[in-house]
């Protein structure tokens, strides 16, 4: 940290030039589409569970009768040019294509919702409208994103980011800072696996609807797929590795599930691995005496066949007042959900 701190006249350019972005907004227009978009977003450079929350809505509103697509940018892909995975793709395309996260998205839904990839999210939006006809749009990572119309902001803030002083890139992990919370709909504390003992910090509105949100592994992926149960990795030996934002949660939600971490190895978030890294992995693994390899199933995605010998573990949110947050939700969009009209029938 104290070499970043050394990058504070950086950040206050950037600063400088995050305001002017953000006032030219003022006199700009959104390209606006003819069904709602729900954005998932954040202030910090990633480890904020916005995909594990993209996937979550996406599961309600099916359960919902609504029928979701999801827009990503598809950050650190190797593709080049909008990429589409949709509800009749026969073929997924590699996940050095479409990127780590899309690709999980996809999978976890089972390829029942469609996912465009591309900088452009108003142009990919326009793209799944025409081919999906989707009741709405869920935007991952679109808080910065200002040139697409957002129906509802949903702001994640990971509780561990707020035990640091917030500096703004390339001195911090700060994209934004706390008053940019102002534009919010709802607010979403991210406590992870972490006692739910944080306050509120000053600078963050309060006449905002807030909702607190941990994270609970239900089960573990193993080779060609298989889902086995969490009872299956308690106890044992277990080497982590992973690339990721924020390895400290993954490293306590692996002992949440009652197993013991005799080694890891981290690699920076979205890290696309080559054989030598694998070949660390391996040694590091036999070194630590484990019984078993585990990481991500984001990691693991992006192994492919290379990694027909290692577990992930599958954690999904929850969110505490489930019952209020949807009501808010729901209350927010310009549309009301079929399955809302049912239960109110």
């Amino acid at each position: 940290m104290k070499g970043r701190a050394l990058l504070s006249p950086l950040a206050v350019l950037y600063r400088i030039g995050l305001e002017l972005w953000n006032f030219s907004w003022n006199f700009r227009k959104a390209v606006k589409i003819d069904v709602p978009v729900i954005s998932v977003g954040n202030l910090t450079a990633g480890g904020s569970g916005k995909t594990p929350l993209t996937i979550y809505l996406a599961e309600r509103f099916l359960e919902r009768q609504t029928k979701p697509a999801v827009l990503i940018r598809g950050y650190r892909r190797k593709g080049k040019g909008d990429l589409f995975l949709l509800t009749d793709t026969k073929v997924v395309p590699p996940v050095e294509n479409t990127g780590d996260e899309a690709q999980l998205i996809y999978r976890r839904l089972s390829g029942e919702v469609p996912v465009g990839i591309g900088r452009r999210r108003e142009r990919t939006a326009r793209f799944l409208l025409e081919k999906e006809n989707p009741d709405l749009f869920i935007l991952d990572d679109g808080f910065q994103y200002r040139k697409l119309h957002q129906d509802v902001k949903i702001v994640i803030i990971n509780v561990g980011s707020l035990k640091e002083p917030v500096r703004l890139l390339p001195a911090g992990d700060w994209r934004e800072p706390l008053s940019a919370l102002k534009r919010a709909d709802i607010l979403i504390y991210n406590f992870k696996f972490e006692a739910e003992e944080a306050g509120v910090p000053d600078g963050i509105p309060l006449n905002k609807p807030c909702f607190k949100m941990s994270y609970r592994a239900t089960g573990v992926v193993a080779p060609e797929l298989k889902m086995l149960g969490v009872e299956y990795i308690k106890g044992k030996k277990a080497f982590a590795f992973a690339g990721i934002a924020d390895p400290r949660g993954f490293l306590k939600a692996l002992e949440a599930t009652g197993m013991k971490v005799v080694g890891s190895m981290f690699f920076p978030d979205h890290h696309w691995y080559s054989d030598r890294d694998l070949r660390k992995i391996t040694e590091g693994s036999k070194k630590s005496g484990a019984e078993i390899t585990i990481t991500t199933e984001k990691d693991l995605i992006k192994l492919g066949e290379r990694g027909s010998e290692i577990l992930a573990l599958r954690v999904e949110p929850s969110i505490e007042d489930e019952e209020g947050f949807w009501e808010i939700l729901e209350e927010l969009l310009p549309f009301e959900p079929p399955e809302t009209e049912q239960r109110e029938a």
